[in-house]
């Protein structure tokens, strides 16, 4: 499972300069089965709480949510997931996943290669 970026987020995140997409190299299937579009995929800065890092996303048209963070980004980055508590561990410490503003996307101007 890979992270997405909703276009429209993506756009904003960028304003700030101006960079290109490269080409997605996965091909995404939503749960109902149906194929997202995907227009590229970019390195963003997440930040979830306190953990905030640099992470390869694929942005959609057609997604839902703004941001969905995948298990390439959770393992990759030590999170662990407590749905009872609905707790997000992570290296710099607990997130209360409640909140309505436990995400953030930042741009990073540098393109993958």
């Amino acid at each position: 499972a890979v992270t997405l970026v909703r276009e429209d987020v993506w756009m904003e995140a960028k304003s700030g300069g101006a960079f290109q997409l490269e080409a997605p190299v996965h091909t995404v299937v939503a749960a109902n089965g149906g194929k997202l579009n995907t227009t590229g995929q970019c390195t963003l800065q997440i930040a979830v709480g306190p953990l905030s890092k640099d992470h390869v996303v694929l942005v959609a048209k057609n997604l839902h949510q703004e941001c969905l963070l995948g298990a390439d980004f959770l393992m990759h980055h030590g999170c662990v997931l407590d749905l009872h508590q609905k707790i997000m561990f992570t290296e710099q410490g607990p997130v209360h996943l409640v909140s309505s503003d436990v995400l953030n996307i930042i741009p990073l101007y540098a393109l993958l290669h």
